[in-house]
């Protein structure tokens, strides 16, 4: 549905009934939630939160996550120790709510260099070290902060080379980076190494978790992890989850938290009176100001909704669907796994000239299926909910059918590969 451009203002108000169905109008243009937008079957939330959330975010429309009324407050409070819970947060440490993975991330790597300026004096230097795979929200931190960033390269399974991260590292390295998982491949990389490094080198080790943070200890807890990817690990100093991602809450919610609570000051902001500002003192946990009341509230409600119970039966869910996309998938001649399923992506490609995957990617897009296409190797990622066998099915069967439109000439246009988080219009550079 192409959609006509903004007219500005209108002059009089609508009626609620024309905004309605406006909207509706919109949204029936748009590609089936369980088809995805635009990542290929994901994030869809289960039915039974569904509702809740919606119920919690018209109740608390109205408020300000920045100045917040004594309920909204109760309501973040126990959201946070919900968190903690999940997370395995130490008892000491400290949890701070963000609008996303990207202020979450950039939160890491302030605290990282404050403290480092805190201990050894203004770094003339600093740099950090990070994978090939690690989100962009690090080189735009990195920019802002004026912190050189050294992306290290892959193993053959994807994941980063420790011993390279070890080669990178020098005086002035104030933080390292793992992922889990990333979002590029789906793989964890080696936290347990990572982990030991950063306490050999006495440096600040961030877990960027924000694809996967809420999913993996349900993972562990229903027997489908082995290894422990969080702060049982002891060098790990931060971990970046979403709530938005695999949490399954409404968009515009991350955390950061951090091993011990002192150093949340590090990326923290405090502004006193005596600095200038004549109101009152100022001081935030993270960076942004204003923020939803009601994306709180519809957090809150998704987490008390599924508890823990419900979260296990998703990441059985999300393990199950990854097994039958994964065979599937397989089961097509001219198609293989990147790596295989570990925490909620599955990427896959072409091991066949005469299967560009280009061109299943664009096959995929004129049947309503739009996929995620990426590069380096050229691959499609699905990123999983817990979805009824029946959209498997359906997915795969027109995978196939594709697949085979390719194979015998019948598709010949090939999707590119568009910038990721691109505005209608690119920013210069």
């Amino acid at each position: 549905m192409t959609t006509p451009p903004a007219a500005g203002l209108p002059a009089e108000g609508m009626r609620l009934y024309e905004i309605e169905r406006r909207l509706h109008g919109l949204i029936a243009g748009d590609p089936p939630i369980e088809q995805g937008w635009p990542d290929t079957l994901w994030p869809v939330m289960p039915d039974e939160v569904l509702a809740a959330a919606r119920t919690a975010m018209g109740l608390f429309a109205h408020t300000n996550g920045f100045v917040k009324p004594p309920s909204l407050a109760v309501v973040e409070a126990e959201l946070v120790a919900m968190v903690r819970d999940v997370l395995d947060v130490p008892r000491d440490g400290a949890t701070t709510i963000t609008i996303g993975g990207t202020e979450s991330n950039f939160l890491a790597v302030k605290g990282a260099l404050f403290r480092e300026r805190e201990r050894r004096g203004r770094l003339d230097a600093p740099n950090m070290v990070i994978p090939v795979t690690a989100h962009p929200s690090f080189d735009k931190t990195a920019e802002e902060l004026e912190i050189e960033v050294r992306r290290i390269g892959l193993d053959d399974s994807y994941r980063v080379r420790v011993d390279a991260v070890a080669d990178a590292v020098d005086d002035d390295t104030m933080l390292l980076v793992g992922s889990t998982p990333t979002y590029t491949h789906g793989t964890l990389d080696p936290i347990p190494a990572l982990s030991a490094l950063a306490l050999e080198r006495d440096v600040w080790l961030h877990i960027d978790a924000c694809v996967g943070g809420f999913l993996l200890p349900h993972l562990r807890r229903v027997g489908r992890l082995a290894i422990e990817p969080g702060f049982a690990n002891p060098g790990v100093t931060s971990i970046a989850a979403d709530l938005h991602k695999l949490g399954f809450t409404p968009t515009g919610i991350s955390t950061l938290s951090v091993r011990d609570a002192a150093l949340a000051r590090h990326h923290g902001f405090k502004l006193e009176v005596s600095n200038g500002w004549p109101f009152r003192d100022y001081a935030r946990a993270g960076f942004s100001g204003s923020r939803s009341g009601a994306v709180l509230a519809g957090a809150w409600a998704t987490l008390v909704a599924l508890g823990r119970a419900g979260y296990e039966r998703v990441a059985e869910a999300i393990c199950e669907g990854a097994a039958v996309l994964g065979e599937g998938i397989e089961g097509i001649p001219g198609l293989e796994l990147v790596a295989p399923h570990e925490c909620g992506v599955l990427v896959f490609g072409s091991n066949d000239p005469q299967v560009p995957i280009e061109r299943v990617a664009s096959g995929l897009q004129s049947a309503g299926w739009p996929p995620t296409l990426a590069v380096e190797p050229p691959r499609l990622q699905i990123l999983l909910s817990p979805l009824p066998p029946a959209t498997y099915a359906a997915f795969l069967s027109e995978l196939a059918r594709v697949v085979g439109e390719v194979r015998a000439g019948r598709i010949v246009d090939a999707a590119e590969t568009t910038t990721y988080g691109a505005e209608a219009a690119p920013l210069q550079s």
